[in-house]
Formats: C-alpha cells, sequence, structure tokens
C-alpha cells in the first residue's frame, strides 16, 4: 500500500470517528435542553420535587418559588407520565435483558422470496434478425434517450448514485455505452413511465431487452478489456435489478455479487483531478447500494446465516458535488440519500463483532440483549436529527404523527422518511409480543415486548400516512414491496387486546391496501376473482412532481400516457401473490 493510500484511509477513519461524536453530541444537546425555555443552562434544570408520606397525609416539598413556575413544573413533570401519545425512549434495565425475536420472518417476506430467488421466468432471446435490424437499433437509440430522461427526472432523485448534472448530459452523448445500456434495461421495466411511447413500431418489452442484450454483451468486453470502474459498478447495479424485474433471481444475483466483490475492494480514488473526485463519489454511493442489494440476496437465499461480509464499513459518508449544490432539488435529493444510507449503516455504528445486529435483520438470530436493542434505537433517534428540518416529517418514533402534520410534497423527502419509520417497524416488530396476548399495559417503559408493540404501533401508522402522501405525489414512487411489509405487520398489530392500537391497526389497513389497489389497479369481484379497475385509477396514473432535468425533449416528459403500458414479469407476479394474500387475509 503507498503512502498515499495510508493517509487516505487514516483520514477516512478520522472522518468515522467524527461522524460518531457528532451523533452522540446531538443526543446530549437533545436531552439537555429545557422544554420549557428551550436553553441548555437555565433555572429549570435545577427544580426538585419531593413527595413523602406521614401520618397527616402526603407532604411535597418543592424548590420552586412561585405559582408560574410551579404551573410549569406541574406541567412538564405530569407530560412525563402522559403515555396516550408518547412512548419513553429510554430502559431502565441496563441492558441486562436477553430478549426472544418473536418474530424474525413475517409471513410476506417469505411470499416475496418465492418470487425474488424461486420462481424464473422462462428466458427467451429476441425473434431471429431483430438484433441487427437497424429499424431496431435505431428506435432503441431513442428509447435509451427517452429512458435516461424518465430515469434522471424522477427514479434518478431516490438513489442519486449517478449524480445528474454530470451523468445526464454525458450519458446522452454515449448512448452505446454499457451504462447507457444497462440503465435502459433498468428503467425500461420499472412501473416509472412519463414518458410517450407512441409511435413506436416495436414495443416496450422487445425494447427494454435489447437494451438488456447489448448491456450483456459489453459486460463482457469491459471485464476482460479493463479493470473494473465505479461506473461498471453501477451498470451490475443496474443489470442486476432489471434481472429482478425479469424475474431472473440467480441471474441477478451473480451481477449483485459480482459488483459487490469489486466494489468493498476498490481502493479510495485519489482526488488528482475534477473527474476523481466524480468517481470517487460515485465509488461511495455505489458501495451503500451494493451493500443493500448483497445484504438482501443473503437473508432471501437462506444459504448462510453470517452477514459479516455485508457489515464491513467504509469510512466515507455521500457528499454533494459542487456541481450539485447548484440546483435546490438535487441538492436536497443528495441528503434525502445520505439519510437512508446512515439508517442502513445504522448497525455498523455499534461496536458488536460478526455483525450481529446484520444477522437480527436476516431474521438468523433467536435472541438478543436489550443493550443491543438500546444501542440501536440511540443511533436511530440520532440520525433523524441529520435531516434537514424542511426534509423531515413526523414526530419520531415514539409519538403518533396526525395526517395535518405531513404536507411536505416532495417526492424523495417522503420516500426518505417512509424508509426511516419502517425501518423502525421491521426492527421493533421482530421483538415484540404476540399481539393476541393481552397487552393492556402495553406503555411500558422496559425495552421488551410490550414496548416493542408501542413503537411499531407508532410507525406503522407514521409510515403509512407518509406512504399515502407519497401515492397522491408520484404513485410510481411507492414501492409494492415496503406497502407488503407493512400491511403484513399491520395484520398482525390488529389482533392485540390493546383496543387503541387495534382501532389504528385497521386504519392502517385499510389505508395501506387501498394504495396496493392502487399501485397494481386491481379489485375482487363477489366470486373473489381478480378484476382490474378502470383506466383512471391504473398504477400509472400519477403525476410525478420531482424533475429537476430539462433538456429539447421536455414536451415529452408529462403525465403518464395512456397507451398499453408494459408491465414487468416481477411486477405481475408479486401483483398475483399480494392479491391471493390479500383475498386470504380477508382484506380485499
Amino acid at each position: 500500500m503507498t503512502e498515499q493510500h495510508r493517509l487516505l484511509n487514516a483520514v477516512c477513519v478520522l472522518k468515522q470517528q467524527s461522524e460518531r461524536l457528532q451523533l452522540q453530541l446531538s443526543q446530549i444537546k437533545r436531552e439537555a435542553t429545557c422544554r420549557i425555555c428551550n436553553q441548555l443552562n437555565c433555572q429549570h434544570n435545577s427544580w426538585s420535587l419531593t413527595i413523602s408520606s406521614s401520618n397527616r397525609g402526603i407532604h411535597v416539598e418543592t424548590s420552586v418559588k412561585t405559582l408560574s413556575d410551579l404551573e410549569k413544573f406541574l406541567k412538564e413533570g405530569l407530560a412525563s407520565f402522559d403515555t396516550q401519545n408518547t412512548i419513553r425512549s429510554c430502559s431502565d434495565t441496563g441492558g441486562r435483558q436477553m430478549l426472544s425475536v418473536t418474530y424474525p420472518i413475517m409471513k410476506i417476506e417469505l411470499l416475496i422470496t418465492d418470487i425474488f430467488i424461486n420462481r424464473q421466468q422462462a428466458r427467451t432471446d429476441l425473434p431471429v434478425g431483430l438484433t441487427f435490424n437497424g429499424t431496431l437499433d435505431q428506435q432503441a437509440r431513442l428509447f435509451k434517450h427517452l429512458m435516461l430522461q424518465n430515469f434522471f427526472s424522477c427514479l434518478g432523485t431516490l438513489n442519486p448514485v449517478l449524480p445528474i448534472p454530470v451523468y445526464y448530459p454525458k450519458l446522452s452523448n454515449d448512448l452505446d455505452s454499457l451504462l447507457t445500456c444497462a440503465l435502459a434495461g433498468f428503467t425500461g421495466y420499472t412501473t416509472c413511465n412519463h414518458i410517450n411511447l407512441t409511435g413506436f413500431s416495436f414495443t416496450q418489452r422487445q425494447l427494454t431487452e435489447y437494451c438488456q442484450s447489448i448491456a450483456k454483451k459489453k459486460l463482457k468486453e469491459v471485464l476482460f478489456e479493463q479493470e473494473p470502474t465505479p461506473e461498471v459498478c453501477c451498470a451490475l447495479l443496474f443489470m442486476s435489478l432489471s434481472s429482478i424485474l425479469s424475474l431472473n433471481g440467480r441471474e441477478a444475483q451473480t451481477y449483485s455479487s459480482l459488483c459487490w466483490q469489486i466494489i468493498s475492494r476498490m481502493k479510495p480514488i485519489p482526488p488528482d483531478n475534477y473527474d476523481a473526485v466524480i468517481q470517487e463519489q460515485v465509488r461511495i454511493r455505489a458501495f451503500y447500494l451494493s451493500r443493500y442489494y448483497e445484504f438482501s440476496f443473503l437473508k432471501n437465499s437462506k444459504i448462510t446465516g453470517d452477514f459479516t461480509n455485508t457489515a464491513i464499513p467504509i469510512y466515507h459518508l455521500p457528499e454533494t458535488l459542487g456541481c450539485e449544490m447548484t440546483d435546490q432539488t438535487t441538492y436536497q435529493s443528495i441528503c434525502c440519500f445520505r439519510f437512508i444510507v446512515r439508517i442502513f449503516s445504522s448497525p455498523s455504528y455499534i461496536n458488536e463483532k460478526g455483525g450481529m445486529i446484520f444477522g437480527y435483520f436476516g431474521g438468523v438470530v433467536n435472541h438478543i440483549s436489550s443493550a443491543s436493542i438500546y444501542a440501536l434505537e440511540q443511533v436511530l433517534v440520532q440520525l433523524l436529527d441529520t435531516l434537514p428540518p424542511e426534509l423531515r416529517i413526523g414526530n419520531g418514533p415514539f409519538e403518533y404523527t396526525r395526517e395535518e402534520e405531513i404536507t411536505c410534497t416532495i417526492p424523495f423527502a417522503l420516500r426518505a422518511n417512509a424508509i426511516y419509520y419502517v425501518y423502525w417497524l421491521n426492527f421493533q416488530s421482530k421483538i415484540m409480543q404476540s399481539p393476541q396476548q393481552n397487552s393492556g399495559d402495553a406503555h411500558v417503559f422496559r425495552i421488551g415486548e410490550d414496548r416493542a408493540l408501542m413503537i411499531a404501533s407508532v410507525c406503522l401508522d407514521t409510515a403509512t400516512k407518509i406512504y399515502a402522501r407519497l401515492a397522491d405525489v408520484a404513485l410510481c414512487l411507492v414501492e409494492a414491496y415496503w406497502l407488503a411489509a407493512c400491511l403484513d405487520i399491520a395484520k398482525l398489530i390488529s389482533t392485540t387486546m390493546n383496543q387503541p392500537v387495534q382501532q389504528r391497526a385497521k386504519m392502517n389497513i385499510a389505508i395501506l391496501s387501498g394504495l396496493l389497489k392502487r399501485k397494481f389497479g386491481f379489485g375482487v369481484d363477489q366470486q373473489r376473482r381478480l378484476l382490474p379497475k378502470d383506466d383512471n385509477d391504473s398504477m400509472y396514473s400519477n403525476h410525478s412532481q420531482c424533475s429537476s432535468v430539462t433538456s429539447s425533449h421536455d414536451s415529452q416528459c408529462t403525465e403518464d400516457t395512456h397507451h398499453e403500458i408494459f408491465s414487468a414479469p416481477y411486477f405481475e407476479q408479486l401483483k398475483e401473490t399480494m392479491g391471493k394474500y390479500m383475498v386470504d387475509n380477508k382484506i380485499l
């Protein structure tokens, strides 16, 4: 290793330590702030109250001097005993409990895993002659241009692994590159369709699969002829995702694993010039996406219960490039992406050996200490403060959020906040008690099954409201998988004996099932058969407002068109699976 690389690694370690210290300091500030005057240092912090009993009754002694201060003191003190809408965020057990993981894997996860890994779409080659058809090649170039526009104006703002100001013009001028073909092959399979594709003599599926076939050929050339780059890793990510959507799970896992092997071993790129700075950012962003997908494949494959490989850290977080700071939409999308990266990297902030927390989320851990739960809770609570206030939604995981409090209309901000609450929901639902047990005293302060049920209820309710808002803003960005996961947990929570929690869960079920109907565009008749709804409620009848990409073709990037829409095999299979699940569970 060169001296330069040693210095870069040392800087990386210092940045990671600084990140942890910043989170710890933010929590100290949170706990020290006086809720009466909102100051760090004030006389209110010295107030005390002593209650004792005697033969003459209860004796109350306080250091408060005036009646007005007494009113404030009692108001703040009594708030600590009001557990109707809030849950205490700390534990009185000191981490000495060992908790049973009651729900390591939810029912819906098993059903979706069957689609994700086990079912394989029959491979069909393009019709003979299409590969060398001049008309197809010409139309594919226009198709790729439209898919680039579609991606960078919508999907690309969710996970901006490719800096939009750099790669939108770059790929538009290099339509034959591996990265362009891989991106078009992925975007053509998604439910994001804001581009008018009328006038093509080939179907969307043919054009999408043509782009995929070209990407596969170019990948072989690139891997044999040159050293892998961050751009190659991004291409592998897009090819893995497109293979998932085409129901080729084994192929998807091959691409994902190859990407992870490359990106996890790739050294930091020295900032010799601005292009190197850009490539280093692409490397960092691709690392986190690749780690998430590798973890997902390991979790779903059931081949191994060892998640140590995906627990390896990288000591850099995504940063905003200079070219990304001039556009507010782009800048805010990076802030939200960085927030999501922090969420999924939160187990790395806990000094646990062997990736035990990753194993907990992977469904292979039967018991977990309350100390581990408490440590992860503290990290997640602190993380919420790292999101800019204008992008932050909800009251956190310990207090219900009212519907009128969710006013944000920024799609990627809504999604980032939804991910935060779903992460909490997934985290707590694994250790919550069986809801069928009597949980009338669920408002307890100890870390355990009862408290987990309450936090799960809060986070489910907030996530549901955020998804409802996101569906009104950009239905194409609502991920059906997470809706299904929330619905499954809501169904479980609705069986609790705690009446307020039960009623909220039932309301959440009604909202989530309605969102899935909109997403999939189906209903169930009296014979319990799936029937498509009218065109006005199709899964594409939404109006995305997240575009920050402009070009001479902007007139084509309008609201969704009503021509025949191609739906990926994965989406169709998920629609069928969820339809059956909702019917079997009497949700529809």
